[in-house]
């Protein structure tokens, strides 16, 4: 993004919006700097084609926000535009100030097909949420499910997959071990940020955001989701995220974490380095080789006969963040396939993070 130092951009979810739907965007002018009457004009950019343009009435105000809500063209897949901005005095035609940001659209319905997938192949998804904004949005989608406010809730349920959404699971061992006994059985579920420094057998700490990640990036899980995209939902929190210990030599797997610090590394380049060919040899080629401890933000692993995915992505807004939803779509796509098939990246091993072997 480019901005002139007199005034600041704020978009909403960091610029990732639904296609057919409006944005908002915070225009800020320095609290140190005189205040004087403007006009903003703007354009939307699709490459080199204009989608929209317009202007308004610029009320500068120091340190005080100016909304604008900007719509956006429906779209069919992830699709970058490019909103360029300037901002004139009404008594000299010479710009204040322009500048520039990048507008994610993704298509609005992504979630949509699962009503009918659903219908023909039916789970049964049960999503565990007090607030109630997840059943909401599923809800919206059409596509089936059954709600309760606890885990605890989960004992005796049937569950093909269990959702279990934001700070659910603390302080609730009785919680975390009915989610458990239903995985170990056979069900796949999808845990979203917890804020514990106990996670389901793993240790977890909040940690500032990482300047940058390593991704799994052929897990079913991260598909398009790349490391800008991720790097940018990061940086928009307002808060520490928490991340999960991962120990050397466990069967859990990292799909997004912290580079590794204090070890030299071998093998291929970082993107690849926590899915790589060694983990998907079969066990019995693979050799022994210890690895060295992670910080996750993403996590996969096998727990009795179900599947479990750890996500301490900070999701807050389900209905209006595309990207929670894009993750949303993919855990259904990865934790409602049978094992084996090609949706499925998930396979017994240990991390795949290894250290440099002593030469000397």
């Amino acid at each position: 993004m480019k901005t002139a130092a007199v005034v600041a951009l704020t978009l909403s979810c960091q610029g990732f919006w639904f296609g057919g739907r409006s944005g908002r965007i915070a225009l800020t002018w320095a609290p140190d700097v005189p205040a004087p009457r403007a006009t903003l004009s703007w354009r939307l950019m699709l490459g080199e084609a204009e989608a929209s343009r317009g202007t308004l009435a610029f009320s500068a105000r120091p340190g005080l926000p100016q909304q604008l809500e900007l719509g956006l063209p429906r779209v069919r897949a992830h699709t970058r535009l490019t909103w360029l901005w300037e901002l004139s005095g009404l008594t000299s035609p010479k710009a204040l100030a322009r500048g520039s940001a990048t507008i994610h659209a993704f298509a609005s319905d992504m979630l949509a097909p699962w009503a009918t997938r659903l219908r023909l192949a039916p789970a049964r998804i049960v999503v565990c949420d007090a607030s109630g904004e997840l059943p909401e949005m599923l809800s919206a989608q059409a596509i089936p499910h059954v709600a309760v406010a606890r885990a605890v809730q989960l004992a005796g349920l049937r569950a093909d997959l269990i959702l279990v959404a934001g700070d659910r699971l603390g302080d609730d061992p009785d919680g975390e071990a009915a989610l458990l006994r239903a995985v170990r059985a056979g069900a796949s579920a999808m845990v979203f940020e917890q804020t514990t420094p106990r996670l389901l057998g793993h240790a977890a700490r909040p940690r500032v955001p990482p300047a940058r990640l390593v991704l799994a990036g052929d897990h079913p899980l991260l598909r398009g989701l790349d490391e800008e995209l991720l790097s940018s939902w990061l940086a928009g929190s307002a808060r520490d995220v928490w991340a999960v210990h991962l120990a050397p030599g466990g069967s859990a797997r990292a799909l997004v974490a912290w580079p590794p610090s204090g070890a030299a590394l071998r093998g291929p380049a970082p993107r690849e380095l926590l899915h790589s060919k060694r983990e998907r040899e079969p066990e019995e080629t693979r050799e022994t080789t210890q690895a060295v401890p992670l910080e996750a933000l993403v996590v996969a692993e096998l727990v009795g006969a179900g599947r479990l995915v750890l996500c301490q992505l900070p999701i807050e807004r389900w209905s209006e963040d595309p990207r929670g939803q894009l993750l949303l779509d993919n855990a259904l796509d990865y934790l409602l396939s049978p094992p084996g098939s090609g949706a499925q990246g998930q396979g017994r091993g240990s991390q795949s993070f290894l250290p440099v072997e002593d030469e000397g």
